[in-house]
Formats: C-alpha cells, sequence, structure tokens
C-alpha cells in the first residue's frame, strides 16, 4: 500500500501498488514503476554458493543450544547475531569447513593460522 502525502503521484507518493509498481521519488521527481523480477541465475558459481548456503543452514540447524550460545557470545562484540556470525565463518573459503560438508577429510600437514598445506598426499 502506497503512503501517500498529497494525491497519487504529486508530492510524495511512496511504497508498493499491487505487486506489479511501485512509487518512487528520484532526483526530485515521482515515478512509478514495474518491479523487476529478478532472474533466477543459474550459473555454476551461483549453484555451488547456493548449494554451500543450504548445508551451511542445515549445519546450524544440528547444532546443540551450548554451540549456539556460544556463537552468540562470539557474536555479539561484532554487533551481530550468533546465527549470522556462524554463516559468515562458514561461508568463508576454508577447507577445514568445506570438504567435511562434501563429505570428505583433511590429511596432511595443515597449518590454518599461515594458511599453508604442505606433505598433501597424492589423490
Amino acid at each position: 500500500m502506497p503512503k501517500l502525502r498529497a494525491p497519487l503521484l504529486s508530492l510524495g507518493a511512496t511504497g508498493g501498488l499491487t505487486k506489479l509498481f511501485s512509487l518512487a521519488r528520484r532526483m526530485g521527481r515521482n515515478i512509478i514503476e514495474r518491479k523487476p523480477i529478478p532472474a533466477d541465475a543459474k550459473s555454476p558459481a551461483q549453484l555451488f554458493n547456493r548449494h554451500m548456503f543450504t548445508k551451511c543452514v542445515d549445519l546450524w540447524h544440528l547444532l546443540s543450544e551450548a554451540e549456539k550460545s556460544e556463537w552468540e557470545r562470539l557474536a555479539t562484540p561484532r554487533h551481530m547475531t550468533g546465527y549470522a556470525w556462524y554463516i559468515s565463518q562458514c561461508l568463508r573459503p576454508n577447507p577445514g569447513i568445506y570438504l567435511p560438508l562434501q563429505g570428505g577429510t583433511m590429511s596432511g600437514n595443515i597449518n590454518m593460522t599461515k594458511h599453508r598445506l604442505l606433505k598433501l598426499p597424492v589423490p
């Protein structure tokens, strides 16, 4: 429902008009525009990101209440929720998270603080 301060399309109507149109003010003018319908990107990178996000969300639901409260405690100084902090860390490019999510395991000399993998076994 648009928010009207005066008659429609005059002095500042903003908001949605049905599900098809939106009213906005741009560069000093009131406009009515068709709401964009975003394309569903199905590129390999987009599908991979969706897959990993879904896996991270599923893992969050498997955490115990104690683990969730620990994530909440770690997130508070960052002004985030525990869920948001967990998802942000889960989606970082970290082989220690991605391999177990995909059913793999880590082996070899792994130094996560220096981001180094040494003496990896041949696949």
